[in-house]
């Protein structure tokens, strides 16, 4: 149901253009039945003015209704966006992890092992809300992953996640 963006442009000038005209018009039908001098005459005059009046409140609906459907279409595309980038980080994570996960399962034990893969999560989750996360490829982020222990290796954090995956990846460098 999307449309060009012309096209609904359009639709929305000719629509407000009825709107204005049949506005002015049933303005001028009630002045006239106002104005008129026998009953008969306000009558008819009142009949016009009655089906443009409604001509307008229903163009004016119209109007209405497609500023909502634009608006409805808007969220499901910004929807779909967010949905489309929270499969794609699922995936980069997954795929962080598995390559991590094959080097832990290689240099360290099974405890220490677990406690890395558990860091990488907790890294991977914080990562992830950075919107350039999905940028970098995956040797990248391991690669700053190391840049930023070594930064970090002049800290007392060492106990951190980032220091347990990253003690990991330098060692397998």
């Amino acid at each position: 149901m999307s449309q060009p963006a012309h096209i609904a442009e359009r639709h929305a000038r000719i629509l407000g253009d009825l709107a204005d005209r049949g506005h002015s018009l049933a303005c001028k039908l009630h002045d006239g039945a106002m104005a008129a001098e026998d009953p008969e005459s306000c009558a008819r005059i009142a009949a016009g003015f009655h089906q443009v009046a409604r001509t307008v409140r229903q163009t004016l609906a119209l109007e209405a209704k497609l500023e909502r459907d634009a608006q409805r279409a808007q969220r499901e595309v910004l929807r779909d966006e967010e949905h489309q980038r929270d499969r794609a980080v699922s995936a980069r994570k997954a795929q962080v992890r598995a390559k991590v996960e094959r080097t832990a399962w290689d240099e360290a034990d099974p405890d220490e092992t677990h406690r890395i893969l558990d860091a990488l999560d907790v890294l991977l989750t914080e990562d992830a809300a950075d919107p350039a996360f999905l940028d970098r490829t995956i040797d990248a982020y391991i690669e700053d992953l190391r840049h930023d222990l070594r930064s970090e290796e002049h800290t007392s954090e060492l106990q951190s996640p980032m220091y347990l995956v990253c003690r990991l990846l330098l060692e397998k460098k």
